[in-house]
């Protein structure tokens, strides 16, 4: 019953920063805090097998699964996700998976960040992986500035930089 009602809790409060619509930085947790430490502080919510559900500006739906959800209260819109899946609907019903092993998910500006090694699926079956990536389910956009490798039905690429974005079906590679 705790877990319903903290679940409840958890939802509404995803659901009331949905409609906000201000933009702030990412911000990022303090690594050296949450290792271990996280367990004894009473400032901590941590969230096992976690979900988060929503819907873009666009009104497609998507859900973030993680293993583990933790949320110091002084951040107040920031959660570090653990084993991540992001399953994402696109346009004309496509959609797009993402996994890593952290990121960090800010419910106010919607914004997926992590810089820990991202693989990527698409329904096509191309996928791709890079050390980082930003999504931003606010315009659909997904980059990685620090280099991708992409297999699909164009062959292998390989480039420093990569953005996507879903709107204009604009696909862009760099190595500047």
């Amino acid at each position: 019953i705790k877990y319903i009602i903290f679940l409840s809790a958890l939802l509404i409060i995803f659901l009331t920063y949905q409609f906000a619509d201000t933009s702030k930085k990412i911000e990022s947790f303090d690594e050296d805090f949450f290792v271990g430490k996280y367990e004894k502080s009473k400032n901590i919510l941590r969230i096992e097998n976690a979900t988060f559900v929503g819907k873009d500006k666009q009104k497609q739906p998507y859900t973030l699964t993680a293993k583990l959800a933790i949320k110091e209260s002084s951040k107040e819109n920031l959660f570090m996700l653990y084993s991540l899946k992001a399953d994402i609907t696109m346009k004309k019903s496509n959609w797009l998976i993402l996994k890593t092993k952290k990121a960090t998910f800010n419910t106010d500006t919607k914004i997926l960040f992590s810089n820990n090694n991202v693989e990527a699926f698409y329904d096509d079956g191309t996928s791709f992986t890079s050390p980082s990536m930003n999504y931003n389910f606010n315009n659909g956009i997904l980059n990685s500035e620090e280099g991708v490798v992409m297999l699909g039905k164009w062959g292998r690429m390989k480039a420093g930089r990569f953005s996507y974005n879903p709107i204009k079906d604009i696909l862009t590679f760099s190595d500047d």
